[in-house]
């Protein structure tokens, strides 16, 4: 083995903001008496910005430091590269990470507060999110607070940590009787350890000496398409506080319906409703902002979600039918959509049937604007009984001895009586043998169906199962078969 050396690096992956620099640390070692220089460089695709080509003479071992760096958020795997600069310029490489990460504040929702002095104002969120390969915690503080204020986070700090799915957090600023009643502009700071500098956000905070809060008890609903859903809250009076309060949706995106409501709020609470439709499917995100008639029309608002989804029903106006064994029960059904429309196809199945019994499913259907009307059929079986036939052949064989004991007698009148008598016993004997296999005697199988008792008398449910996609609908019927 000839002279050789080896690239090692103690320190990948490396994690970076957008604009720094660090180094790769590493050595480049000799192995049997090696002395040339060797040229390290950068090797792959992509490659950060920043990434040095330095030279270096191995020692035993002699380290080296290579400086990367790239102006925005992105993850890096390549080489560094060494080339010898030996006769036979042996190359080597050693595999690295660069991880360019950063994070980001949200902006407050609500943006501007107004807060009862010495109360606490409607809880605020935000939304803290990790760019890229980030993951870590992120330190959250209020800067320009008026006096006698103070920020409580929730979580408390470090919050996360954080990553790029996102890290809600919750604001509440609280306020002391000696706060200002003023406006100001208060600054929501995160921090990370190694970063090139804050992130912040703006809030605005109105102290007032009375206002109201505001309480909602279900901020998620859900409907069908062009249904109707009902969000509840109340209305706390804080300081005396006796002026009309209006309701309304505000901000994101607001359902196509929603019926604004004036509420005077009450010290012990007073309860408001809101209804809110939307005529198409829709996930929808938006605030209940209530807006005082007071002259500075002191504002709360707190967020909510309206899920609005296309859905069906599957219902019979005769759920039960009767039947004798052997028949068939119709069922006449209708699908139809939930709400304004159903744009997809629903399958049917069905589950319960008693034994010797089938279901004749209705073909897939897409209801769309209108009901649509289906048919299930669930036929019988009637029972085929067993055949007692063998008695019969015993019973048969009992004229033939007759017949023995009349032609006996005939033997003892004229010859011509003789005839006819013997004629006529051959032939009856002659009759039964042909009619002993045909009618089965001794109990032969034959080729006649077998038997069996058909579908047993009694009460069933049968359940019929529509299905589009994830959603689901059963419907329960009653088959009595007598």
């Amino acid at each position: 083995v000839g002279p050789d050396y080896q690239i090692t690096v103690n320190d990948s992956p490396l994690i970076l903001f957008p604009g720094q620099t660090r180094d790769f640390n590493g050595f480049v070692t000799p192995l049997n008496g090696y002395s040339s220089t060797v040229d390290l460089t950068c090797n792959g695709s992509p490659l950060p910005s920043t990434c040095s080509s330095i030279s270096v003479t191995p020692g035993d071992p002699n380290p080296f430091a290579l400086t990367v760096g790239n102006n925005s958020v992105q993850d890096f795997n390549f080489d560094i590269k060494g080339v010898g600069t030996d006769p036979a310029a042996i190359s080597h490489t050693a595999p690295v990470a660069l991880r360019v990460v950063d994070f980001a504040v949200g902006i407050p929702q609500p943006a501007s507060v107004d807060i009862v002095q010495g109360a606490a104002s409607q809880p605020i969120s935000i939304q803290l999110s990790g760019l890229g390969s980030f993951t870590d915690f992120i330190n959250l503080s209020c800067n320009r607070l008026p006096a006698g204020a103070n920020c409580n986070f929730d979580p408390p700090n470090p919050v996360g940590p954080v990553s790029s799915n996102g890290f809600p957090v919750t604001l509440t600023v609280n306020t002391s009787s000696n706060t200002p009643l003023a406006t100001t502009n208060v600054t929501i700071q995160g921090d990370v350890s190694g970063e090139n500098g804050p992130k912040t956000q703006n809030l605005d905070v109105r102290v007032t000496s009375d206002g109201f809060s505001m309480s909602i008890t279900n901020s998620a609903l859900r409907a069908v398409d062009g249904g109707t859903a009902t969000y509840s809250g109340t209305l706390t009076a804080i300081n005396g506080y006796n002026s009309s309060v209006n309701i309304n949706c505000n901000g994101g995106t607001i359902p196509s319906t929603c019926a604004p409501v004036a509420v005077t709020p009450s010290a012990s609470g007073q309860p408001f409703s809101l209804d809110v439709s939307n005529t198409a499917a829709a996930n929808l995100s938006f605030n209940l902002q209530a807006v005082g008639s007071d002259p500075a029309t002191f504002t709360q608002t707190l967020p909510v979600t309206f899920t609005v989804a296309q859905d069906f029903t599957l219902a019979t106006s005769a759920a039960s039918q009767t039947v004798q064994a052997g028949g068939t029960a119709t069922y006449n059904l209708t699908v139809a959509p939930a709400g304004h429309a159903f744009d997809s196809s629903i399958s049917f199945t069905c589950s319960g049937l008693p034994g010797l019994t089938q279901c004749s499913l209705p073909a897939p259907v897409t209801p769309g604007a209108i009901p649509v009307p289906v048919t299930l059929m669930i036929t019988t079986t009637a029972p085929i009984a067993v055949l007692q036939r063998q008695g019969f052949i015993y019973a048969a064989w009992l004229p033939a001895f007759g017949m023995t004991f009349l032609f006996a007698g005939f033997l003892n009148s004229d010859s011509r009586r003789k005839r006819v008598a013997m004629y006529v016993a051959i032939g009856a004997i002659l009759l039964l043998t042909v009619l002993q296999p045909a009618c089965g005697g001794g109990g032969g199988s034959g080729g006649g169906p077998q038997p069996h008792p058909g579908t047993l008398a009694g009460t069933y449910t049968v359940t019929l199962h529509a299905t589009s996609g994830a959603q689901s609908h059963t419907l329960p019927l009653t088959l009595i078969v007598q």
